[in-house]
């Protein structure tokens, strides 16, 4: 068994906190013309790396076992919490129709007719049906690796750039991955995936390639940063929706991880921080399915009639109470990892 990485389990926690954090603001779905919400979303790239780094690791005898086991860990929340959250808007009397209930159940949240319909509350879920999109991919990353696996650290590079360029055609213009928003979280899961298998194979002859790969993303973060200075602040231009957004994101996303995996190898050696770790490792996804339903929607903090303080001590202990309480109800039992070797 793998030894556990709580470098990936602490970039996780503060890619919790960047998902909270942003979805406090006001500002949050107004989005592209703020710099420090653009940082904040890129949380979205810090999961998709996450996952593919996981399943780049994991050993399994079956690539589509992996995948119903994941989907298994996925869903089974999922569901928990959109029914229990359709049964608390029934009985507060807030409005919901069949086609809120069609649009949650079927994981509709890619389609552009159906995402209308998401529930207030409920619209973080977009990210569900991405993720299980980059699961079913990843038999043809695997299938990819065992093609590039022989290849130097350089010609790895020039195969991940013509890759990148031919998946964001093909997903771009066939359109069958979801939202064309999604394609650059899609190419980073991708290109990680094959990296971090490289990787793990060539430890000892990657410090070049790992130094390359910083480089890349500090460049690419910088001038892409000139670029939406220059656009926003100079220009008063309006860049939300934008495909130059869509890789500014994911840009800001690599370079973060970078530097949280760096800090979570120094300070994963204190036995408090893999305390805390482990906490939230149990708890992460429960909390990022539950929170957003505390401030948006007819059960949001937001309209009590209390002080700002106040509001923010009791979304914390609705958050809490309904997580350990999500998380109970889960529980693991018909999603037993029977497929490791």
């Amino acid at each position: 068994m793998l030894e556990k990485n709580y470098s990936i389990s602490f970039v996780r926690l503060i890619a919790m906190f960047m998902v909270i954090v942003g979805h406090i603001l006001p500002q949050w779905d107004g989005m592209s013309n703020n710099i420090f919400v653009i940082v904040l979303q890129s949380c979205t790239v810090l999961y998709a790396i996450i996952s593919a780094i996981l399943m780049a690791d994991a050993k399994y005898k079956d690539p589509l076992v992996t995948i119903k086991h994941k989907a298994c860990r996925i869903l089974k929340p999922y569901y928990i919490w959109v029914l229990a959250v359709f049964v608390i808007y029934y009985l507060t009397g807030s409005d919901i129709s069949i086609w809120n209930i069609r649009t949650m159940l079927f994981l509709g949240q890619n389609n552009s007719v159906y995402n209308q319909f998401v529930l207030p509350g409920l619209g973080h879920l977009w990210y569900i049906p991405f993720i299980l999109g980059c699961y079913l991919l990843t038999p043809i990353f695997d299938w990819l690796w065992k093609s590039v696996s022989t290849l130097t650290v350089r010609k790895l590079f020039l195969f991940l750039i013509g890759f990148c360029l031919v998946f964001y055609w093909i997903g771009y213009n066939w359109n069958f991955l979801g939202p064309a928003s999604w394609i650059p979280y899609y190419m980073v899961y991708g290109g990680v995936f094959l990296l971090w298998k490289y990787y793990k194979t060539n430890i000892s002859n990657f410090e070049d390639g790992k130094r390359y790969i910083t480089k890349v993303i500090s460049g690419g973060v910088i001038f892409s940063s000139a670029i939406y200075i220059y656009i926003v602040w100079f220009k008063s231009q309006n860049l939300t929706g934008t495909r130059f957004v869509w890789f500014y994101k994911a840009f800001w996303g690599m370079f973060l991880f970078d530097i949280l995996y760096r800090t979570g190898e120094y300070i994963k050696k204190w036995d408090v921080i893999r305390k805390i770790l482990n906490i939230s490792d149990a708890y992460n996804y429960d909390v990022y399915l539950v929170h957003k339903t505390w401030l948006a929607g007819g059960l949001a903090v937001g309209s009590l009639k209390m002080a700002w303080p106040v509001k923010m001590i009791v979304f914390v202990l609705e958050v809490c109470v309904s997580t350990v309480i999500l998380h109970k109800l889960t529980g693991i039992t018909i999603c037993k990892r029977r497929d490791r070797k």
